[in-house]
């Protein structure tokens, strides 16, 4: 097992482009967003960002994916976020509620081919953290930017990865006699 990936070596200056891409990006995030208060938003936009420039053409990292999966995350965070600030309603639901919420995520991205696993943690991150709707303004910039970024230098950004990616199969299941 080699600790320093072999395609370093053959592209060193692409490397360091993509992680200051991904540098910038993030520290343009922490300037838009209270890193106390939306510590959970922001790690999930991180993943994201990591995802995009690390690995660019990975299923995850597809504009349709980035922009479905957050829109399903933000419109599951909100929503859940509304129905737990109904007096009367306690720890015990909410842990519920966002159980449930996190399902119904999984469910929405995995039936409309919009799988984004970081766009799942902004579910989380809407219905337990104090925020503004300037909040979801910022998060849809950031998500707007990224699927533009990677639309647009998807055929200069690499893979930083030696592994490939495996490619996607479907499979049928065979009926037993």
């Amino acid at each position: 097992m080699q600790f320093i990936d072999p395609q370093l070596k053959q592209n060193p200056k692409q490397y360091l482009i993509q992680c200051l891409l991904a540098t910038g990006s993030v520290f343009v995030l922490f300037l838009m967003l209270d890193l106390r208060q939306h510590a959970a938003i922001i790690s999930t936009l991180g993943a994201t960002i990591f995802v995009v420039f690390s690995l660019p053409h990975s299923y995850s990292s597809q504009p349709q994916r980035i922009l479905g999966g957050y829109f399903w995350g933000t419109l599951i965070g909100i929503t859940a976020h509304f129905i737990i600030l109904i007096p009367g309603t306690f720890t015990t639901p909410s842990v519920f509620l966002g159980a449930l919420a996190a399902g119904l995520i999984l469910f929405l991205m995995a039936t409309t081919n919009t799988e984004h696993p970081p766009a799942a943690g902004l579910a989380i991150g809407l219905i337990y953290n104090n925020w503004e709707f300037s909040t979801i303004l910022v998060i849809w910039g950031a998500v707007l930017y990224l699927s533009t970024m990677r639309f647009l230098l998807r055929h200069w950004l690499i893979d930083l990865t030696s592994i490939p990616s495996p490619p996607r199969k479907f499979y049928k299941e065979k009926k037993h006699s």
